[in-house]
């Protein structure tokens, strides 16, 4: 039984093909997707300009800055200083969050900017608009983007003590489950 264990092996592995499809290529997308953060955490590092200094942009800024992952800068006062940052990628020391076992602490790290976010200086007045600038040709930037946008929507509403209109839920769709069956057929 044994020798035939070893003819067997033996034989497996005299076929190249074989043993790239059935070893090799599966470790080789572990690999590859373990790259990838499928944990669903932001990740974004935000060079923040307040010259309203107003409340609100102050707590929204204090909500971002509680935000696992997400890196804050607020030593800059030049929109354009900042925005050569965010143009030129270069590195810059942020604040960083990270929840751990329901604490947040914080540690600084050098990292490139990837969103600067203006608070004018009339934030505190009937016009509250505050900007966003990312960089174009990176669509990583732009999902954080909207997400930081809906924060600030949130923030904002929850302050003036505005009861948003309605309310979004997600709920989780199943698709057809593919079974092994489905792929010899």
């Amino acid at each position: 039984m044994y020798k035939l264990l070893i003819a067997s092996l033996k034989q497996y592995f005299r076929d190249k093909e074989a043993v790239f499809w059935t070893i090799l290529f599966p470790v080789i997308f572990l690999l590859l997707f373990r790259l990838f953060n499928f944990g669903g955490s932001i990740n974004a590092n935000i060079i923040v300009i307040n010259e309203s200094n107003s409340f609100e942009s102050s707590v929204v800024i204090k909500a971002l800055s509680d935000i696992d992952g997400i890196g804050i800068n607020t030593e800059y006062t030049d929109l354009e200083q900042a925005k050569k940052y965010l143009e030129e990628s270069e590195e810059v020391q942020f604040e960083i969050a990270k929840l751990e076992s329901d604490e947040i602490t914080y540690f600084n790290d050098k990292r490139s900017a990837t969103i600067v976010l203006y608070f004018p200086k009339d934030y505190s007045g009937a016009d509250k608009k505050a900007d966003i600038y990312y960089d174009q040709a990176s669509e990583s930037q732009l999902s954080p983007s909207f997400i930081i946008s809906g924060i600030i929507d949130d923030v904002t509403a929850s302050i003036s003590g505005v009861e948003n209109p309605f309310e979004v839920e997600r709920k989780g769709v199943s698709a057809n489950q593919i079974e092994y069956f489905y792929l010899v057929f």
